[in-house]
C-alpha cells in the first residue's frame, strides 16, 4: 500500500481550507497556519517511523484532529472553552458534509477518537487526565493515534532552545495573548504561562515519561529527556510547600516570574 503524505491526506479533506480558515485570523501568532503545517509534517515522519503510515483511516483521524485541535482559539477564555468549542466545531463541520455526500464518517475515520484528542488538549499539565480521556476510546488504533496528535502538539517544547524560549515560542504566545485583548497587557500572560511552565516541568518527572508514547528516543522530535533538561532550565528554586503546593521560579519572557501552585 502506498505510503501517505500527513499534509496531502489534509489537503484532500473537502473542509480542509474552510478550516484552515480559522489559523488566517491576524490575531494569531502562534496558533496559526504555520503551526498546523509544523503538526502535519512531524507527524508524517513519526507515522512513517511507527510503521502507520500505510492505513489511509488513521492517517484521517489524525489529520482531522490535528486540523480541529486550535480551530476555536482564545486565551482569556475559561479553562477548557475552547477546546471543547474546538470539539463542537469539528462534529459540526463533519456531520455537515456528511450529509452532502463529501465525507462518509464511520468509514473515514473514528470519530469519538478524534474528539476525545481535541477535548484532552486542555489537559496537558495533566498527562493521567489525558490518558484517561483517551482509554475511553475502544479501538486501540485509534487510541493511539488520538495520544500521538497529543504528543505532536507539545513536540516544539522540546526543539525550542531553553535559551532562546523568550524569543521564540513565549515572544509569540505573548504577542497573541496581547492581540487577544482589548486592554493593555498587566503582566497576566506571564504570571500565566510561568505557571504552565512550572506545571509542565512537573510533568517531565512523570513515572512514564514526558509523552503519551513510547518513542524510546529514536525520533528526533520525541526525547523525554531533552525535553526535561529543556524545561528545567526554566524552573529554579523549587520548594514543596504545606498543603500540597510548590514554590519555585520560572524564567518567562525574559524575566523570572515567582510562582506557587497547588497539586
Amino acid at each position: 500500500m502506498a505510503t501517505l503524505n500527513l499534509t496531502q491526506v489534509a489537503v484532500m479533506l473537502p473542509f480542509y481550507h474552510e478550516v484552515m480558515a480559522y489559523y488566517r485570523e491576524p490575531q494569531r501568532v502562534y496558533h496559526d497556519v504555520t503551526h498546523i503545517h509544523t503538526l502535519l509534517r512531524v507527524g508524517t515522519e513519526v507515522c512513517a517511523e511507527m510503521r502507520l503510515e500505510s492505513d489511509a483511516r488513521l492517517m484521517v483521524q489524525l489529520a482531522t484532529a490535528i486540523l480541529f485541535h486550535d480551530a476555536y482559539y482564545d486565551p482569556y477564555a475559561q479553562k477548557g472553552y475552547p477546546e471543547s468549542a474546538s470539539a463542537s466545531l469539528a462534529v459540526a463541520t463533519l456531520r455537515r458534509y456528511q450529509a452532502k455526500g463529501l465525507l462518509r464518517v464511520a468509514r473515514d475515520f473514528d470519530l469519538p477518537a478524534t474528539i476525545n484528542s481535541i477535548q484532552a488538549t486542555a489537559f496537558y499539565t495533566d498527562k493521567d487526565k489525558q490518558a484517561a480521556i483517551m482509554n475511553e476510546v475502544e479501538d486501540e488504533q485509534s487510541r493511539l493515534i488520538g495520544l500521538l496528535m497529543l504528543d505532536l502538539d507539545l513536540h516544539s517544547l522540546q526543539y525550542e532552545p531553553s535559551h532562546d524560549v523568550s524569543k521564540g515560542i513565549d515572544r509569540k504566545l505573548c504577542k497573541e495573548y496581547e492581540n487577544y485583548s482589548s486592554r493593555p497587557m498587566d503582566g497576566s500572560y506571564s504570571a500565566k504561562r510561568a505557571e504552565f511552565i512550572l506545571r509542565m516541568h512537573l510533568r517531565a518527572e512523570h513515572p512514564t515519561g514526558f509523552f503519551h508514547l513510547p518513542y524510546k528516543g529514536a525520533h528526533k522530535f520525541f526525547d523525554s529527556h531533552e525535553t526535561r533538561d529543556v524545561l528545567q532550565a526554566q524552573v529554579s528554586d523549587v520548594v514543596h510547600t504545606p498543603n500540597n503546593g510548590i514554590k519555585a521560579t520560572v524564567f518567562v519572557g525574559g524575566s523570572y516570574i515567582p510562582v506557587t501552585i497547588k497539586l
